[in-house]
């Protein structure tokens, strides 16, 4: 990998206000792009939902209109909707006090209508969501093979999971605006000295990672619900970040014992964050938490497992026949919680690629990489063991699984073959090729806080000249860093 000789400051300047430049449009996309998405695409679904809108009290004719095949929530969108939630809260609360219903109707009708007499679009937004959460209760976890409890249970998910992504679309820019001002003080605080504040301004966009891949995990626990465009324009800009971040490491020059250690690292880290893209997208297309929710062999067990055990107490017999269906449920919640939590690593690995680690953290992330492997491995080890035995002959609770899901996961499986070998690589490349690098050294690569050989030349020329001593006039050969 190349590493060219361009004056250190100007590149550092100019990646400080590239940096800037992306956060800022983070924080906008955060802001007015579609984070979430709710389809709305089923005639049934449709004509339900007006429905619900027109026992509410509501012309969909002339307030409403068509229905749209889906409805994009962004932050801007949900605030509007929030705004004209507490409107009508104000109104039917001082109905309650006062006791009058006439006015109270009225205030409630002021909040929902503007003076036009149309139903604003705050209102509109309120009721489209409420509609849209309405049908997928009645309708997205139902279509499952679920009944009585499992149904309600996968209900009860969705509702979770609807509510859960509607806050955090107002939530999400917050950590962009958190990353923004981060950003922008460290670029005023270092106006004079930019290679000072490199670090610091790449390592904070990364750290928003969790925010598309929290909105693209959760939503698809249902069928209903999918990330918007904005959550995979934010994943972009962030990537984007990294990569030219990246790229601004290899502008100004360095000394061969360095960049040695900086091939390294960089190299195997895009190695790192391709494999965890793979991980990624492959573990989002399984959707084991969904299928196993909605198994109906699985609560079918559990109810009968329960039955058998109340049988027992009461009875004090002993029913042979136990559903083994506990084990399953916790490798499964395993796993999840693993994949929920998996943009740390993710996060860890873009500043480890940009060389903005923090001053106390490791470059190897071993143990997460072994941790991840859990989280596809489990899934496979369910879906091989027979436990519904509500079944004749026995299957997994993960049968259900389709033959693009089943793929998907092994998908999810190679993707993190990859982390792991890489993570692997890390530790012997550097016992290789790097044996002797000093810890001092480690930290300044990773900080890019590493000096060229002319820069190390330069300052020992500072010093004995402030010692009083004669510096010989020996000419200084550049060295050029390639690797």
């Amino acid at each position: 990998m190349l590493a060219l000789n361009a004056p250190k400051k100007l590149v550092a300047r100019i990646q400080t206000l590239v940096c800037l430049v992306l956060a800022l449009l983070c924080l906008i996309f955060s802001l007015t792009s579609s984070l979430v998405k709710i389809d709305f695409q089923d005639t049934e679904v449709i004509n339900q939902a007006m429905s619900y809108l027109e026992e509410a009290g509501i012309d969909t004719k002339n307030d409403v209109g068509k229905l749209p095949p889906e409805i994009n929530v962004s932050a801007v969108k949900m605030y509007g909707v929030v705004g004209t939630m507490v409107k009508l809260i104000k109104s039917a609360t001082n109905m309650a006090k006062t006791k009058d219903t006439s006015k109270g109707a009225k205030d409630i009708m002021a909040s929902m209508y503007g003076p036009d007499g149309k139903l604003t679009d705050g209102a509109k937004n309120s009721m489209l969501i409420a509609a849209a959460i309405a049908t997928n209760i009645m309708n997205g976890s139902a279509k499952g093979d679920s009944k009585g409890f499992g149904a309600i249970v996968a209900m009860v998910i969705t509702v979770l999971a609807t509510t859960t992504l509607l806050i955090f679309s107002m939530i999400a820019p917050i950590y962009y605006l958190i990353a923004f001002l981060a950003i922008l003080i460290n670029v005023l605080k270092h106006l004079n000295d930019p290679e000072n504040a490199t670090a610091k301004v790449a390592g904070r966009l990364p750290k928003t990672i969790f925010v598309p891949i929290f909105i693209m995990m959760l939503a698809c626990v249902t069928t209903t619900l999918t990330p918007g465009s904005g959550a995979m324009t934010l994943f972009i800009f962030v990537l984007l970040s990294a990569l030219l971040n990246l790229v601004a490491t290899r502008m100004h020059g360095w000394d061969k014992t360095n960049i040695k250690y900086a091939n390294v690292i960089q190299g195997v880290s895009l190695a790192s964050i391709l494999g965890y893209i793979i991980y990624l997208f492959n573990i989002i297309n399984t959707g084991v938490f969904r299928t196993f929710v909605t198994s109906d062999g699985f609560f079918k067990a559990t109810a009968k497992a329960a039955a058998n055990a109340a049988s027992n107490a009461y009875n004090g017999s002993q029913i042979v026949e136990k559903q083994t269906f506990v084990p399953d449920l916790l490798m499964v919640l395993v796993a999840v919680a693993i994949v929920m939590g998996s943009y740390r690593y993710f996060s860890a690995v873009l500043r480890r690629a940009t060389l903005s680690v923090k001053p106390k953290d490791q470059p190897g992330h071993m143990v997460y990489a072994i941790i991840l492997m859990c989280s596809a491995v489990l899934p496979m080890v369910v879906r091989s063991l027979a436990h519904d035995t509500t079944k004749t002959p026995a299957v997994s609770y993960l049968a259900a699984m389709k033959p693009e899901q089943t793929g998907a996961l092994t998908g999810a499986l190679v993707g993190l073959v990859i982390i792991l070998a890489s993570e692997i690589a890390l530790i012997v490349l550097k016992n290789v090729f790097c044996k002797d690098i000093t810890e001092e050294e480690v930290h300044q690569v990773l900080t890019n806080t590493a000096l060229s050989t002319q820069e190390k030349v330069e300052n020992a020329k500072a010093i004995l000249e402030r010692e009083g001593q004669t510096v010989p006039a020996a000419e200084v050969k550049e060295n050029k860093t390639e690797e």
